[in-house]
């Protein structure tokens, strides 16, 4: 087992973030010239757009004039192509929650601006059908189970994601169905 807990820990957790971050977005890569279809990337005006009208669809104490100053942090944190820390950096100098309230709310409305644009790019390249997806492990949510490997059109999926705050699941296109 790995000890990260001494002066060194912040950088091995930023090199294994980064890491995974590279190798997520080269799979992404390597999926899309495969299947030969265009990508979307979250900052396409089209799910900035939707962050813009629809989300975020933040519940509980923020109201008023912070939302709006909230979406704007959100839609320039996803224009950046920023991580999640960095968002709920950006966003918490709007609103002043705790750090794990901040972090929520950056996790749980970039999986819903992602799975939106994720959606859309599926449509775009004539796409009709995704299967929701769910994180298998000991997380994951028995609300979010009782979708996992189901089938449905692209419409019937909008906004299903995230399920619930801090929702970990996705979807996957189907092909050739």
């Amino acid at each position: 087992k790995l000890d990260i807990s001494g002066k060194h820990k912040k950088a091995i957790e930023t090199a294994i973030s980064e890491g995974m971050t590279t190798a997520w977005g080269a799979g992404v890569t390597a999926t899309v010239e495969q299947l030969g279809v265009s990508l979307i990337a979250i900052s396409d005006p089209a799910a900035m757009a939707w962050v813009q009208i629809q989300g975020p669809l933040i519940q509980g104490r923020i109201t008023g004039s912070v939302m709006p100053r909230l979406k704007t942090e959100l839609i320039e944190g996803l224009r950046q192509g920023e991580s999640i820390q960095k968002i709920s950096n950006r966003m918490s100098t709007v609103f002043d929650g705790t750090r794990a309230e901040m972090d929520r709310i950056a996790r749980t409305e970039v999986q819903r601006a992602a799975n939106e644009a994720r959606l859309s790019t599926y449509e775009a390249n004539d796409i009709v059908k995704v299967e929701f997806l769910v994180t298998d492990d000991d997380k994951t949510c028995a609300e979010c189970l009782t979708y996992d490997a189901k089938i449905m059109t692209i419409d019937e999926a909008r906004q299903l994601i995230p399920v619930h705050p801090n929702c970990r699941c996705t979807y996957m296109p189907v092909v050739n169905a």
